[in-house]
């Protein structure tokens, strides 16, 4: 069925949709909802570790918005988003 015209034209619509995407989320097949767990553990120990908060003003949905985009390749406590 993937061989299919019909699903060929829809697959390249698709995939040239998601080039246009210019921060792209990292958070796999789990998504947010899978996360959001493990992102308030983290938030819990920097605050027992006593390191700031970079996202402290910032409301809960920009915050995950930030988190998803996070490089999962970068060290403990370093955070960047995916900018040239």
């Amino acid at each position: 069925m993937r061989m299919t015209t019909k699903a060929e034209a829809q697959s390249a619509k698709f995939s040239a949709l998601a080039k246009q995407n210019k921060h792209p989320q990292h958070l796999g097949m789990i998504g947010y909802v899978g996360h959001r767990a493990r992102w308030r553990v983290e938030e819990q120990a920097r605050q027992a570790a006593g390191i700031p908060d970079p996202y402290e003003d910032v409301d809960i949905r920009a915050k995950e918005f930030m988190y998803a985009r996070v490089l999962k390749r970068l060290k403990p406590g370093v955070t960047k988003i995916n900018e040239p």
